[in-house]
């Protein structure tokens, strides 16, 4: 086995004197790769278990029923499954797999959303979404904003980046910049549009998902 840092096993405890505070917010997010075929694994997640807001892609689900099993204890959970997320990509929605689903702990001036982009969801209509997706964020007048998910844009390969790019472009940062795959590949992102919130921000490590969650403790105010 490959030796591991306790400070890459477990960012989060290591932490947790500023996580505990009630001034700060800590925001998680993870590519699942299947919430109902891992969610014992994401409830015994010592790391995870300490997020005020644990948001999750490819969650996997269907229909609208949600199993009691799938909900966490003194969490409120909202979701949104693939198949009402692709009104003009039916190739794309009639498929399994996909889904975002968000677990909130308390409330805290933030707002947050979550994003999926499936590998095979080309450009040009996704960046068009992003444009409308922040214009109804910015609407809300509502800081930080803080947007994460699994963008499929590696952002340690070199040329152009075009969802950075247009973050960017509106005032945001993105926290992350170590690799977040077994491939050594980073495409977890978390954009902020007021990164000097930012206090810590991170990769930690799991057994069981081919992506490694992602983190970031935020302070309500920006001092």
């Amino acid at each position: 086995m490959r030796q591991a840092s306790v400070e890459d096993m477990m960012p989060l405890l290591l932490l947790r004197e500023t996580v505990s505070r009630p001034d700060t917010l800590t925001i998680v997010h993870h590519n699942a790769e299947g919430l109902p075929s891992h969610i014992s694994d994401l409830k015994s997640h010592h790391e995870l278990c300490l997020a005020d807001v644990l948001c999750l892609t490819e969650t996997h689900l269907q229909g609208s029923f949600v199993a009691e099993s799938l909900h966490l204890d003194g969490y409120n959970m909202f979701k949104r499954n693939r198949h009402v997320s692709y009104t003009n990509f039916p190739q794309i929605a009639h498929r399994s797999g996909g889904g975002v689903a968000v677990y909130v702990e308390a409330p805290f001036p933030a707002l947050i959303a979550v994003v999926y982009r499936p590998p095979d969801y080309s450009l040009r209509p996704f960046l068009e979404n992003v444009v409308s997706l922040l214009d109804a964020l910015g609407v809300m007048d509502c800081h930080p904003v803080i947007v994460c998910g699994d963008f499929n844009e590696n952002l340690l390969l070199g040329g152009r980046k075009p969802i950075l790019e247009l973050f960017q472009s509106r005032g945001f940062s993105q926290l992350i910049t170590a690799a977040t795959t077994d491939k050594n590949t980073l495409l977890d992102l978390v954009f902020i549009s007021q990164p000097q919130r930012s206090l810590h921000s991170g990769v930690m490590r799991t057994y069981y998902s081919y992506h490694n969650p992602v983190f970031c403790v935020l302070s309500s105010s920006l001092s």
